[in-house]
């Protein structure tokens, strides 16, 4: 006599296949490297968290998964995890997947909300966040305008010209964003002294 199969224990139940499940732990992965990174200790976190999150973003070929523990994890829990928060999202801006720059655009008013919640705060990492927040909206609203420019900002001399459409006023107006750039990393480095 052959022994019967055990049912499920729950019918209808089914179980996840393998891309579901490859999607779920990187999910997890995510979340455990959100939190080491962006947490309350004050000390710098470590770049293999980040690295993780950034290498996720080209994954997935969006930053959407961070973004949901963005939200969910709030980084406005206290002024440390918002100040790892903006240097985290910086770095997966400049290394991460070039559709995280627009999943990022897609959260203006989260970055923006956070610059107007430390912005009473005078002392400690108040202003630097306030900064940080800035500097953040000041590359969006760049890439808003140029948006033939990567999240990197590195592009060869062809493509600039390409760019500019080799017209003088052109190379002007970028000179000028790229200064309101430069002076917002500036009034950074500056806070931070």
């Amino acid at each position: 006599m052959m022994p019967i199969k055990r049912l499920p224990s729950r019918l209808g139940a089914r179980r996840p296949n393998a891309l579901e499940q490859e999607r779920e732990n990187s999910e997890k992965l995510q979340e455990v490297s959100y939190r080491k990174a962006i947490n309350d200790d004050e000390m710098p976190f470590k770049p293999k968290h980040v690295r993780t999150l950034i290498i996720a973003t080209h994954e997935e070929k969006s930053a959407l998964t961070f973004w949901k523990l963005a939200h969910v994890l709030s980084p406005l829990a206290t002024a440390v995890t918002a100040w790892k928060f903006c240097h985290a999202l910086h770095m997966i801006l400049r290394d991460g997947h070039k559709n995280s720059l627009k999943d990022t655009m897609k959260n203006f008013e989260f970055i923006r909300s956070m610059r107007e919640h430390f912005r009473h705060l005078s002392h400690g990492y108040g202003r630097l966040i306030v900064r940080y927040c800035d500097l953040l909206l000041c590359k969006l609203n760049f890439h808003r305008r140029n948006p033939q420019f990567p999240s990197n900002l590195s592009v060869k001399p062809d493509e600039l010209h390409s760019i500019a459409e080799t017209d003088a006023n052109n190379y002007f107006e970028l000179a000028v964003e790229m200064f309101e750039y430069t002076e917002c990393i500036l009034l950074l480095y500056k806070e931070g002294k």
